[in-house]
């Protein structure tokens, strides 16, 4: 919506805050960016078809417009499908953490 309805960004700016500049956000450098050394995380998609279908309702709907998901360089979604790979793993942002309170459990 930002860069093909509004023009707000560029696709390569819309491309680079939800990629480098969210792993560098969360101190990630092999993360985020192609190059020699770093995760070969990638998705290939079409700039003209590609929109979030999620809502609220139904915050996991896939986005329209994706063709492959490569994951630490292993096919993991292809056409719409899984294909069983589960290279991947949890990141989080540690820093907005709740702190737990002395005695408690959670």
């Amino acid at each position: 919506r930002f860069v093909r309805e509004l023009g707000v960004l560029s696709l390569p700016e819309a491309v680079h805050k939800m990629t480098g500049m969210t792993a560098a956000r969360l101190g990630l450098p092999a993360f985020g960016r192609i190059a020699a050394g770093a995760r070969a995380d990638a998705v290939l998609f079409d700039p003209e078809r590609f929109a979030d279908t999620a809502s609220f309702e139904d915050p996991c709907r896939y986005p329209v417009g994706v063709q492959a998901v490569l994951v630490a360089g292993r096919l993991v979604l292809e056409a719409d499908k899984a294909t069983g790979e589960r290279p991947g793993i949890f990141v989080c942002d540690r820093t907005d953490a709740p702190v737990p309170i002395e005695g408690s459990t959670p």
